[in-house]
């Protein structure tokens, strides 16, 4: 279990949508989203995977366009994250790059472990069958 991470501070939510940008991450008809402060209490226990295990949104674009130069927020988000804080995956959910693992929080943190070097790091690993229905944001 981590220590650092505070989950009364995550909140957002992630995109199930297909779009030109990164593919077709959608989970389910009329789902376009699962709202993440709702999943907080689910947040107890941290695993070590390795990175190329999972698929994250902009995992294949170039470089500058996930990092300083962001396409979804012009750099800030990668340059204030944080990786200390684990990210969150979902396991065996569908994603557009038939991995293990879907991330659905922490895409800058993705970027900027990857361009340290970093290989594995702590996850909250979560099944997409024990997520709360209310989590789901419909359309």
């Amino acid at each position: 279990m981590l220590t650092t991470f505070k989950k009364d501070t995550l909140t957002g939510y992630h995109d199930c949508i297909k779009n030109d940008r990164y593919g077709d991450w959608r989970l389910f008809e009329n789902v376009s989203g699962i709202d993440l402060k709702k999943i907080r209490y689910l947040l107890t226990e941290t695993k070590i995977l390795n990175h190329e295990d999972i698929a994250w949104k902009g995992m294949y674009l170039p470089e500058e366009m996930v990092t300083e130069e962001c396409i979804c927020c012009g750099g800030l988000s990668y340059l204030k994250c944080d990786i200390s804080f684990p990210c969150i995956v979902l396991n065996n959910a569908v994603n557009p790059h038939n991995k293990k693992y879907r991330l659905i929080d922490g895409k800058h943190r993705m970027a900027k472990m990857r361009r340290l070097g970093m290989t594995s790091s702590k996850f909250f690993v979560l099944e997409l069958n024990n997520l709360p229905t209310v989590s789901f944001i419909n359309r």
